[in-house]
């Protein structure tokens, strides 16, 4: 699937959102300015109205429309001689609203006119919807000022795999702006609050899913203009904008070892120009691998190959309880159920993916597990599998927390003799391969036989 330019759905979805919460975005330019709105299409027009209308607007800039008047206010090109006075004015104000052309649109305009306030549409819907008293709404508003701030990094991320890897390359977090997609589990999210005064993103049931669009758009001119470093997942929407020379880009899963789902997301960028996520695009700063699968060799960007395991062991104790506390990994829980010596069975969701009935599956878990008898076992059950393990298996203990298994893989106080997986044929495929040594897992195939 490519993605084409998303700013005109994007805008017009915001201008209804705006209209639909009552937000009076007038309020957030001074009422001593003077409103020109760069674009009379239909969202400049749209904006026009929620601006102030003809109290606040006294032009347009738009070449199509010179000439023409909107509601009695006039439109010009930007080179006619009726815009040099209202934009030689520092009390002058223009909003752009064709954010495609952001950049060479803001360039035209100050190279002739050093004075006028020139902010993207991106800015003032931003500054309308967040709160400007706290760090966060300080932090934006010198954003949509263009003043340089300590912001070093900006994390984009829709996974909590993707992102724990980032909490172990990058752990102070103090000078980075955070995304999060609306796929980004809600729990984390709200943990977040406490980590890092600037996190932006909600689930896809509220609107903050869709606010982080309008501010990712709106870092992407802040990144290139100060020459931001952007870590993460590129292969997102709320990535689209940033530019890509800056992007470090973070495995996320086994999808970054084939450039097929790469191609599934190949975007076409605002210059006209296709980008292939994931690396395999040579604009690509570098792609961090962790070397689950071998390193594909038609990577275009440099590839750092890292190792989370001896990462997390250099990690500081305080850090690791930080991370642990932010994942909602239940580390006091296992430590009060003797998870020494035990075993664990990893679900999958084969009601939902493989057309299993509830019996099929149950039937299943009860064959692989006779071979424990006597074994202290732990049922991590998939996120999309809703079988009642509590009930029907009262001698285990099932681990329903939602964190990266990484982490139970990495504590220290867990001594797992043995992870019993379940899978198709390609054992390559399962996500324990080349997590743990392959001596430490039990594969098991649909039928409840052992892989050799």
């Amino acid at each position: 699937m490519i993605i084409r330019s998303e700013h005109p759905r994007v805008i017009a979805n915001s201008l209804l959102r705006i209209k639909r919460n009552r937000i009076d975005i007038s309020q957030c330019i001074s009422k001593d300015k003077k409103i020109v709105i760069y674009g009379c299409g239909a969202l400049g027009k749209e904006v026009f109205w929620e601006v102030g209308g003809k109290e606040k607007v006294v032009a347009f800039i738009d070449r199509a429309f010179s000439g023409l008047f909107y509601e009695g206010i006039p439109c010009y090109s930007l080179d006619s001689d009726e815009l040099f006075s209202i934009l030689n004015d520092e009390h002058t104000v223009v909003i752009v609203t064709p954010m495609t052309f952001w950049k060479e649109i803001y360039n035209n305009i100050r190279k002739q006119f050093t004075k006028v306030e020139i902010m993207p549409v991106y800015g003032l819907f931003a500054l309308a919807e967040n709160d400007l008293k706290t760090k966060k709404g300080e932090l934006l508003q010198k954003i949509v000022n263009r003043e340089k701030t300590d912001i070093k990094r900006i994390g984009i991320f829709a996974t909590v795999y993707s992102f724990l890897l980032y909490s172990l390359i990058n752990p102070d977090f103090r000078k980075t702006i955070f995304l999060f997609s609306e796929a980004f589990p809600k729990d984390v999210l709200d943990r977040m609050d406490i980590e890092s005064d600037y996190v932006f993103g909600g689930d896809r049931f509220s609107q903050d899913s869709d606010r982080v669009i309008d501010i990712a758009n709106l870092l992407s001119i802040y990144a290139e203009k100060y020459q931001i470093e952007i870590w993460g997942q590129d292969h997102i929407l709320i990535a689209r904008t940033f530019p890509k020379e800056a992007f470090h880009v973070i495995e996320d899963g086994i999808a970054n070892y084939s450039k097929n789902k790469a191609n599934l997301n190949t975007t076409i960028l605002d210059d006209g120009s296709l980008y292939i996520p994931m690396g395999y695009d040579k604009r690509t700063k570098e792609v961090y691998l962790t070397g689950k699968l071998p390193l594909p060799r038609n990577v275009c960007a440099p590839i750092v190959k890292i190792n989370p395991k001896k990462m997390w062991h250099n990690t500081k104790i305080e850090d690791k309880k930080r991370i642990f506390d932010l994942f909602g990994y239940p580390y006091q829980k296992l430590s009060e159920i003797d998870s020494k010596n035990c075993v664990i069975l990893l679900t999958e969701p084969l009601i939902r993916d493989h057309n299993f009935t509830d019996k099929e599956q149950i039937d299943l878990i009860k064959k692989i597990l006779h071979r424990y008898e006597g074994k202290r076992v732990i049922i991590k059950p998939h996120p999309a599998d809703r079988i009642e393990y509590e009930r029907l298996f009262k001698g285990c203990y099932v681990l329903r927390e939602r964190f990266p298994f990484e982490l139970f893989i990495w504590d220290e106080n867990v001594i797992c003799k043995k992870y019993i997986a379940i899978t198709e044929k390609n054992i390559k495929q399962n996500f324990l391969y080349n997590l743990v040594s392959r001596k430490m897992v039990d594969y098991y195939d649909f039928y409840g036989n052992c892989i050799e």
